[in-house]
């Protein structure tokens, strides 16, 4: 089932990124970094909410876009969470059957907007 939010962000054209192959193009749609961030019961995991919503004031659920400041800012910083940071990102930012409906939707669109 496709989202309303997805049909709103991700078929306009200002949306959709022809710079950069599909799959990236997708990761960086305003629909996408929306998204929460899926977190394991961890140690690692739990700090980096916890750094998160400290840092950013974040109230309710942290999204992608929040992970995403999260690492720019480690990077300007001294870089203390970067593994932690990036095994976060490799489990969240992938397709995978929460939202492969959405990504071959995006993907069509994608392939008739960039005439690839």
């Amino acid at each position: 089932m496709t989202s309303i939010s997805f049909q709103l962000y991700a078929f306009s054209s200002d949306q959709i990124d022809c710079t950069d192959e599909v799959g990236t193009s997708f990761f960086n749609t305003a629909y996408f970094k929306s998204r929460s961030i899926l977190f394991l019961d961890s140690e690692a995991d739990l700090e980096l909410k916890n750094l998160m919503e400290g840092k950013f004031n974040i109230k309710g659920t942290p999204k992608l876009k929040d992970l995403d400041r999260l690492f720019e800012w480690d990077r300007i910083t001294n870089m203390e969470y970067i593994y932690k940071i990036l095994d976060l990102m490799d489990r969240n930012y992938v397709i995978n059957k929460n939202n492969i409906d959405d990504f071959k939707k995006y993907e069509f669109e994608f392939n008739n907007y960039c005439e690839v």
